[in-house]
């Protein structure tokens, strides 16, 4: 009988330490539990795709008709109607002519400019002043690497420092070298004339070195009606022969693709979407809608319009880029550390003062691993940058205790 009774006792006794255990293992777990945070930043995401598409301008094709060609513009240079864009030779010879009567030309410029010399005081000052602001405006051109300026630049230099050396007793010299110089280029120029020609812009625009047979079959006006399918079998025309260029006559140029349809379902002419160029342009623009084709199989072509950034596309043609069709900025949460309350509503648990506090969130954007959720900064009961989200830990509410450890 006393046996009996000391096996109860025990039997109680144990139950009574398993409870003890089991009640401050669960009090140590909703405190002590270590937690695993992560701090509410900035965060921008979006939904979109990688397109090879073609880039489409308003072109004119430019032709030579002779031997030898040599462009005489700038890769996307504004040029008006007439104006010179290239020069043709003949021979070697004319090309080799017309290199000697440009260099006689700018010695001509400078002595003639030289010739303007004055002794007076006042003349000299300006023309210290003219050096020094062309000597800083040759730097910036140089550190920029615009050959093309840097040359002009330093024509003019040469003149002002040739002026700035030249003294009284010069000017009979430089009179004299300046005739003689004169009377070569008419000689030059009456040759020049049967073997060389200037090759003029038809019509304004920006000048392109590039000519890769799109010209004609990929234009503005082809975009109204072009389908997905027809872009896609797209080929180039052969060149003619003597092609050197083409001008491009508006400063608005498309980007035409072929996209999935489904990604296309919010978007509507007009629309403005974020492209990212990163092979031989490297930019990001936003671009307008300017129209969406028919769905065709689940894909749809998109024409994409642009009047920035003219002067760096015009060599470009078939170009892969990534277009977002929907960009959400706000602040980034884990999966992880979303919760909903009693009420249905979204919201975190943020550490303040050892303790979890609760605060709403509006959700705009599942990025797989995380949401974009809304940046309102109309109350600090918003989440805010800077918050120190709470991503794993037990049985918290608001206004719970929590010691990290």
């Amino acid at each position: 009988m006393k046996q009996g009774k000391v096996y109860n006792k025990v039997i109680v006794a144990l139950v009574i330490a398993v409870i003890v255990c089991y009640a401050a293992y669960a009090v140590f777990s909703a405190v002590h539990v270590p937690l695993t945070t992560v701090q509410a930043a900035e965060y921008e995401a979006g939904n979109g795709c990688r397109v090879t598409g073609f880039v489409v301008r308003q072109e004119a094709l430019l032709t030579s008709p002779h031997a030898i060609t040599v462009l005489e513009r700038a890769e996307g240079e504004k040029v008006g109607v007439g104006q010179t864009v290239a020069t043709g030779y003949l021979t070697a010879d004319a090309q080799a002519r017309q290199n000697e009567i440009q260099s006689l030309t700018a010695q001509l410029e400078q002595l003639e400019y030289a010739n303007s010399f004055s002794d007076d005081p006042a003349d000299t000052a300006a023309l210290d002043e003219q050096i020094l602001v062309k000597l800083a405006s040759y730097v910036q051109l140089t550190a920029k690497r615009d050959m093309a300026s840097v040359s002009e630049m330093s024509a003019e230099l040469k003149g002002l420092i040739l002026r700035r050396s030249t003294g009284s007793a010069d000017l009979g010299a430089i009179r004299a070298q300046a005739e003689a110089i004169e009377e070569r280029l008419a000689e030059l120029q009456t040759v020049a004339g049967a073997d060389t020609s200037r090759i003029q812009a038809p019509i304004s625009g920006y000048f392109s070195g590039g000519a890769d047979g799109y010209e004609s079959v990929l234009t503005p006006a082809r975009l109204t009606d072009l389908t997905a399918a027809q872009l896609e079998a797209l080929e180039p025309v052969a060149l003619p022969e003597g092609a050197c260029g083409r001008l491009i006559a508006d400063a608005t140029w498309y980007f035409a693709a072929v996209v999935p349809a489904a990604q296309t379902e919010a978007l509507w002419e007009g629309a403005q979407v974020t492209v990212d160029f990163t092979g031989d342009f490297y930019a990001t623009l936003t671009m307008t809608v300017t129209r969406l084709g028919e769905n065709e199989a689940g894909q749809r072509l998109i024409v994409l319009s642009s009047s920035d950034y003219i002067q760096s596309v015009t060599l470009l043609r078939r170009q892969t880029v990534d277009i977002l069709f929907n960009v959400y900025a706000g602040l980034r949460v884990p999966k992880d550390a979303l919760r909903v309350d009693e009420q249905g509503r979204a919201g975190v648990f943020v550490l303040e003062s050892a303790t979890s506090k609760w605060k709403p969130v509006k959700i705009l954007y599942d990025n797989g691993e995380s949401y974009v959720v809304e940046l309102d900064k109309s109350s600090t009961d918003n989440l805010w940058p800077g918050d120190v989200i709470i991503v794993e830990a037990r049985n918290l509410y608001d206004g719970k205790v929590v010691i990290q450890s």
